[in-house]
C-alpha cells in the first residue's frame, strides 16, 4: 500500500485470532480499556509524556488525555452493557478504524510532521522498543483511576460509522483493528451459600486475572509485531495534532 494515490480496496488489518476471554464484567471493562489505550497509544502522533500502568505484572501504555479517556471509558462501558444485556453474540468485536483526512475532504493537509518523542526510562523492554522504533506515543491512566492530564484535548474520534452520512463520505479506512471479547461464566462451588450453591468467580480472583493478563500480553506482542512490520500504509502526518487521523471506534457483533 502507498500513502498517496487511489485509496486501497481494503484496509491493512490487525486481527486477533482468538477472543480475549474474561470471567467478570470488571475484567471485561479493564481489558477493553487497556486494549483501546494500547491501540491509540500507537496511533497518537503528538508529543506526550511517556508513562505506563501495571495490570498485575505487565506494563501497558495508556493515553491520559481527557478526550481519549472519555471515549475509551464510554466504549468500555458500551461493551459491558451490550454483553450483560444479552445483546452480544458468543463474542463481541471491537473495531477501530483510522481514516486519511485527505480522503475525508476535511480540508487541505498540512506538511508532514515527525512525532517528537519524550525521553525517559522504561521498566519493560517492549515499551522501550516501541518508543525507540518510533511507533508509539505513550501516556498512562490506570483503568479505574483518574486521568493523568486534565487538559482538554480535541480529537477527531467519532463514536461509530453512523456519524458519517454515507460510505462515500467516510470512504475506506487505511487501517483497521479487530479484537473480540467474551464473558465466560466460570462456575465454582461457593463455601458461603448453604447447600454448596454455584456463583460466578468474583472480581479479583487471582487465577482469572492472571488468565486475562496472559491474553493481554499475547495481544501486546502481536500488536508490536504489527506496528513494526506494517508501516508503509500509514499516510504522511497532515498536522502535529495529538491525533491527526480521524478514528472510528465501533462495538459490534462477530
Amino acid at each position: 500500500m502507498t500513502s498517496g494515490g487511489m485509496p486501497p480496496s481494503a484496509p491493512t488489518t490487525f486481527h486477533l485470532p482468538s477472543p480475549i476471554r474474561t470471567s467478570t464484567a470488571s475484567q471485561l471493562r479493564q481489558a477493553v480499556i487497556l486494549v483501546l489505550h494500547s491501540i491509540l497509544f500507537h496511533r497518537v502522533y503528538g508529543t506526550l509524556k511517556p508513562a505506563s500502568v501495571l495490570y498485575l505484572t505487565t506494563e501497558f501504555p495508556v493515553v491520559p488525555e481527557k478526550g481519549v479517556v472519555q471515549v475509551v471509558r464510554s466504549k468500555a462501558d458500551e461493551m459491558v452493557k451490550r454483553v450483560l444485556s444479552g445483546a452480544a453474540a458468543s463474542s463481541t468485536e471491537l473495531v477501530v478504524s483510522l481514516y486519511d483526512p485527505a480522503a475525508l475532504s476535511t480540508g487541505p493537509a498540512g506538511p508532514s510532521q515527525q512525532r517528537t518523542e519524550a525521553g525517559g526510562a522504561y521498566r519493560y523492554g517492549w515499551l522501550a522498543q516501541a518508543f525507540a522504533s518510533g511507533i508509539g506515543g505513550p501516556s498512562v491512566e490506570h483503568p479505574s483511576g483518574a486521568p493523568h492530564s486534565e487538559a482538554s484535548t480535541s480529537l477527531p474520534i467519532v463514536p461509530d460509522l453512523g456519524s458519517f452520512k454515507s460510505a462515500e463520505e467516510h470512504g475506506e479506512p487505511f487501517e483497521t483493528w479487530r479484537i473480540s471479547f467474551q464473558l465466560i461464566k466460570t462456575r465454582r462451588r461457593s463455601s458461603v451459600r448453604a447447600g454448596g450453591g454455584v456463583e460466578l468467580d468474583p472480581a479479583g480472583n487471582v487465577d482469572a486475572d492472571a488468565q486475562v493478563e496472559e491474553q493481554l500480553v499475547e495481544f501486546l506482542e502481536q500488536m508490536l509485531r504489527f506496528v513494526d512490520e506494517q508501516r508503509d500504509h500509514v499516510p504522511a502526518l497532515p498536522s502535529s495534532e495529538l491525533c491527526p487521523f480521524p478514528i472510528v471506534i465501533d462495538v459490534g457483533h462477530k
